[in-house]
């Protein structure tokens, strides 16, 4: 479809996933990453080591498939020559203030895109929730996020895989988390391609 995309993800995705973990000591952790992903067990382990069990799934998830899906649908939509909308990646970073621990978890950006934010937001909370709203408003308007007195949000580009930073400062930024999304994506396409 010929329809302008904006595709994020968010720096502790996996965060709000901590109840529910299938695992709790470092064996079992490691007997659960060589269950999902059988001899590549190594190329994982040496992305997501395995001292700290209990934060592999949160930092699994917020480098592999969310992101790498999003790259995915940024890369399918900048590649089909025969449309003309474009793409933009964006990154959300900034750490829950009611909520340190779980950071910028999955979803957290929603308050901030529709300037919704709870009793404890800060003036930096505000801004960057005003920032958000001008730019998903403009995209509503026009198929473009770029507005006059924001930062340039770059279309997405296969080649720079280039996105915005949202968060305590709004800035650009290119291949985010690229080495894991990049291990996990081949990781992936080999056992797809051995019917696995």
């Amino acid at each position: 479809m010929d329809v302008p995309v904006i595709a994020g993800t968010n720096t502790d995705e996996g965060t709000i996933f901590f109840g529910i973990l299938p695992f709790n000591t470092v064996d079992a952790y490691r007997a659960a990453i060589e269950e999902q992903f059988g001899d590549p067990m190594d190329a994982v382990l040496k992305l997501y080591p395995a001292r700290t069990p209990r934060l592999w799934w949160p930092r699994r998830t917020s480098s592999w498939p969310i992101p790498g899906s999003c790259r995915k649908r940024a890369n399918l939509l900048a590649g089909m020559a025969r449309v003309s909308s474009q793409a933009w990646q964006c990154h959300f970073s900034r750490r829950s203030p009611a909520a340190p621990v779980l950071g910028a978890f999955h979803g957290m950006e929603i308050g901030y895109a529709f300037d919704n934010l709870g009793p404890d937001a800060k003036p930096e909370d505000e801004a960057l929730a005003d920032a958000m709203t001008r730019y998903w408003v403009q995209f509503a308007k026009s198929g473009g996020p770029n507005v006059d007195g924001l930062a340039e949000w770059p279309a997405y580009e296969p080649s720079t895989d280039r996105y915005l930073e949202l968060g305590d400062v709004i800035k650009v930024g290119s291949h985010y988390r690229s080495n894991a999304v990049d291990t996990l994506n081949a990781i992936r396409t080999a056992r797809l391609s051995a019917g696995d």
